[in-house]
């Protein structure tokens, strides 16, 4: 799974998926697919998630513990 750019109401400028306290994978890798990504300044992103159809699996998810500080990015 690959994440994208997060947009806010409150600002004109999109902020990185990882900029957010999110979990993050070990390595984060940029992947533009296409010169159509580039052109929109999409930031794509590699995850910590796999998915796959017709495939049942159980994970444990990542758990995140927010601050009062935190919650106000």
């Amino acid at each position: 799974m690959k994440v994208n750019q997060l947009s806010s109401i409150k600002t004109q400028l999109p902020y990185s998926y990882y900029s957010l306290p999110f979990c993050k994978p070990g390595t984060i890798v940029d992947s533009a697919e296409n010169l159509g990504e580039v052109l929109r300044g999409d930031r794509i992103e590699n995850s910590l998630y796999v998915v796959s159809l017709y495939h049942y699996s159980t994970i444990n998810l990542c758990l995140s513990v927010l601050s009062v500080r935190s919650e106000r990015v």
